[in-house]
């Protein structure tokens, strides 16, 4: 079974991205408008927020969010395990792989966000020792240091995973099931 990351995602961070980088650009516009000619427009804050806004927003976060949307990652899942693939160059290349017996279990917890928001609800993989260090193995040493730091803020062994199409409530329910009925199997093998 292949579940798609969720392109819903990707398209609202992509308007927001836009809102910013335009309102970044508004700001540097009207600093420079505002200012005299005997005044130079980089003494106004309003130029360096702007100019913040745009760098990141618009320089940053816009192509890499085009290139995250063009390489999505699937969620594949079979009898084996669960495994995280991108298409690159027509190519279906596996970026993680965990087998069943690998998972402990799975969690959803909401993250950040203050009362009376609830945040966002993200799901958990668990994974035994053996397995965690399997899985630190497959990863890139940029993706292995980035892995270190969330464990840092969400215990060891727990790795947050993507958002994928049909919301983190019906994946977390499904990654249970699958669990259940398929882990079951590679315990008993």
């Amino acid at each position: 079974m292949d579940i798609p990351q969720s392109m819903g995602h990707f398209l609202l961070m992509l308007v927001f991205a836009v809102m910013f980088t335009v309102a970044g650009a508004a700001m540097i516009y009207a600093a420079v408008d505002a200012s005299d000619p005997g005044q130079h427009a980089l003494a106004n804050p309003a130029f360096w927020i702007g100019l913040v806004s745009v760098s990141f927003f618009g320089v940053l976060g816009i192509p890499a969010l085009l290139i995250q949307m063009r390489w999505r990652a699937v969620l594949t899942l079979t009898w084996d395990g669960m495994a995280e693939h991108r298409v690159k160059n027509g190519e279906r290349v596996t970026t993680s792989a965990t087998a069943w017996c690998d998972i402990e279990g799975f969690s959803g917890q909401y993250i950040g966000g203050r009362w009376p928001a609830k945040g966002q609800y993200t799901v958990f993989m668990h994974l035994r020792p053996e397995g965690h260090a399997r899985y630190l193995s497959q990863l890139s040493p940029a993706m292995g240091r980035l892995q270190s730091l969330n464990e840092k803020l969400t215990g060891p062994g727990r790795i947050a995973l993507r958002r994928f199409a049909g919301g983190p409530k019906s994946l977390h329910e499904l990654l249970d099931r699958a669990h259940r009925e398929f882990g079951s199997r590679s315990r008993r093998a």
